[in-house]
């Protein structure tokens, strides 16, 4: 065989190699497929639950159960609670101004939760559910800069992150994790009505 015809072979096989080590490795995901992409409505919650008004936007998506002034249904806390990821929950802020907040749990106690270019990892694996990358809001802007960072969760605390990423000020983005104890209870549901819109039927 010709030299040049053997050097030819040679770099066939050489591409051949390199783009064998350097194929994409398929990447591991974490899943949800409980966690609701809307709440129900219920228009007249019974006496055990709370009735709250929302007073930030930190949770507006698409959807406008999740606007400021919409009266959400809050299942208080109680005893040996279990929260799972997706939940969203009603918490005590660190703020003068908004004394409470509601968030989406994203990590559990224990969990390294990293965001890498805006999208979400718990331990190493990929979050596939529709909050596991920064959702839009109703007007369609999303935080101005790519947002990356890695947190540890010690015991007892949890990774809180509301859809709309730029609009959550209290989240553990901006203040780290938060204690279970500043969780007072979960968003179960929300009235079908905000505190100047009409009522929506049960569903």
């Amino acid at each position: 065989m010709p030299a040049y015809k053997q050097v030819i072979l040679m770099l066939a096989l050489f591409l051949l190699l390199l783009a064998g080590c350097t194929a994409k490795v398929e990447e591991e995901t974490i899943t949800d497929s409980y966690t609701p992409y809307e709440l129900p409505i219920i228009n007249k919650p019974n006496e055990d639950l709370l009735v709250v008004p929302l007073r930030s936007d930190g949770m507006l998506r698409d959807t406008e159960q999740y606007l400021a002034g919409s009266l959400l249904v809050v299942e208080p806390k109680y005893e040996a609670q279990i929260y799972r990821r997706g939940d969203v929950v009603y918490y005590k802020t660190p703020a003068a101004d908004l004394e409470f907040d509601i968030a989406r749990i994203i990590g559990l106690p224990g969990e390294v939760v990293r965001i890498k270019q805006s999208k979400i990892y718990i331990d190493g694996m990929r979050l596939d559910a529709f909050y596991g990358q920064e959702a839009f809001g109703l007007q369609g802007v999303k935080s101005p800069e790519m947002i990356n960072m890695e947190l540890t969760l010690p015991e007892e605390h949890y990774f809180l992150l509301g859809d709309l990423w730029w609009r959550s000020f209290y989240s553990s983005i901006v203040q780290g994790p938060v204690s279970e104890s500043a969780i007072q209870g979960q968003v179960v549901a929300w009235t079908g009505r905000n505190q100047i819109s009409t009522v929506h039927p049960q569903r």
